[in-house]
């Protein structure tokens, strides 16, 4: 279980959890090893402000066929954060693609309204 307050952007955090579970991939199981990284990948375009919305349905796919697909539970385990945030928080995700920024740093400015 993550617990995160309101002042943390998922869509950063998301990323720092992708690059772990990147790093600690063995590479054995395809689906994990390329899984893993094309998640960090695609969620750093995102957070360097190069993403798309095609990269949101990218990543819901990610999330979607790497569960059971690998010898260990780390594939899975990388997936579950990824389909959780992406189902939870869709509007900071769509909010970071379109605006090119976070929006809890918009909402910590008065721009966006809680």
């Amino acid at each position: 279980m993550l617990v995160l307050d309101d002042t943390t952007c998922v869509v950063d955090f998301l990323k720092c959890v992708a690059d772990f579970f990147a790093h600690e991939s063995c590479g054995q199981c395809t689906p994990c090893r390329e899984g893993t990284g094309w998640v960090f990948r695609i969620l750093t375009r995102i957070v360097e402000g190069r993403g798309t919305l095609a990269d949101l349905d990218t990543l819901r796919s990610l999330g979607q066929n790497m569960r059971g697909t690998s010898i260990c539970a780390l594939c899975e385990g990388a997936a579950m954060p990824l389909r959780s945030f992406l189902e939870k928080f869709p509007e900071e995700f769509e909010y970071y693609v379109t605006n090119k920024r976070s929006m809890v740093e918009d909402r910590k400015k008065g721009l966006v309204t809680a």
